[in-house]
């Protein structure tokens, strides 16, 4: 048999009115109008608190009495006086309404606080994210940002799962909000040290030349940041053997430390080589770049969305972003 779940308001009118026995509470808005006119002692001030007629708040009130099979108000010549039984009622409805209220005041300080769960690739997070995330908690310091590193399908229906994903990606996720934050572009790039061990490098020719370092996913995907997508967009032969060569790394950030250490030249998305870039660790082989076809986006579910700890944090990364785009993609051919 389905017993009814009892909750403060109604916890709260139970103890105000213990002779009644029931099922159920009485409406919320009924409660609501009788408590704003035991308050003003007066249907027309309640009324007008609520914008609704005094007909309209003397029924509700005439109904609940009639609910509860008591006399709430003694009814004199231009004045309201709660009997004792509204006085308890009275009592009743408004802790119990005080105890919702603190709960959802608690509700918004947690939507605005406290953890917030973010999916992103291993190569975001690695190169760009936890360079900067510092900034982030300088600047809201009761927001915690838990780094969810991993390469799965964007699932942020799932319980104690990723509150908001950051994806590199052509843009499409049905039912989700995205925002886009920003564009990339690719260009190889290699040590200081490398380079001018093979000295100037003006051709592609030259380049492919050089040891290459290769990222496996993104030669085999839609991204537009492998090897034969930069080539292709910067008027090169996009099968010459040499792109045979070389090691091959699942993830770009691991095809970027391998350029670091000095092992090759990676084609490197410039939103994760910006630093390196910045740093001179890095520099760039030729100097054409070339747009990616995936470009960076917020996902969340749509009610996140209205989320004031996840506004803050989409709008901080879209600062974020912009200013790599400024500095460093503008100008892809």
């Amino acid at each position: 048999m389905h017993k009814y779940r009892s909750n403060p308001l109604s916890q709260s009118i139970a103890n105000a009115v213990p002779s009644v026995v029931r099922a159920r509470p009485p409406a919320l808005e009924a409660l609501r109008v009788f408590e704003a006119a035991a308050r003003h002692a007066s249907f027309t001030k309640a009324a007008a608190e609520l914008h609704v007629t005094q007909g309209a708040v003397s029924q509700r009130v005439q109904g609940l009495e009639a609910e509860l099979g008591v006399n709430l108000f003694r009814r004199l010549i231009r004045k309201l006086e709660l009997t004792a039984d509204g006085e308890r009622l009275a009592q009743g409805v408004r802790e119990g309404l005080a105890r919702i209220a603190c709960a959802v005041s608690e509700l918004d300080r947690r939507s605005e606080s406290g953890l917030l769960a973010v999916s992103m690739l291993p190569s975001f997070a690695a190169c760009w994210l936890v360079r900067r995330l510092p900034r982030f908690q300088y600047a809201h310091p009761d927001i915690e940002v838990l780094v969810m590193a991993d390469e799965d399908a964007v699932n942020l229906q799932a319980e104690g799962g990723a509150e908001v994903a950051i994806r590199f990606v052509l843009g499409s996720y049905p039912g989700l909000t995205t925002t886009l934050l920003a564009p990339d572009s690719v260009g190889p790039v290699c040590t200081p040290l490398l380079l001018s061990r093979h000295g100037v490098i003006e051709t592609v020719d030259e380049l492919l030349e050089m040891p290459l370092l290769h990222d496996s996913t993104a030669d085999s995907d839609a991204s537009g940041t492998g090897w034969k997508s930069w080539l292709a967009q910067v008027g090169a032969r996009d099968d010459d053997p040499r792109l045979g060569g070389g090691p091959r790394f699942t993830q770009a950030h691991l095809a970027l430390e391998a350029a670091l250490l000095g092992q090759g030249v990676a084609m490197a998305r410039t939103s994760l080589a910006s630093d390196s870039l910045a740093a001179g660790r890095l520099v760039r082989v030729l100097p054409q770049i070339a747009p990616s076809a995936y470009r960076y986006f917020f996902v969340c579910r749509p009610e996140a969305a209205r989320r004031p700890k996840v506004a803050r944090f989409r709008d901080w990364l879209s600062v974020e972003m912009k200013f790599i785009v400024d500095r460093h993609i503008v100008g892809a051919v």
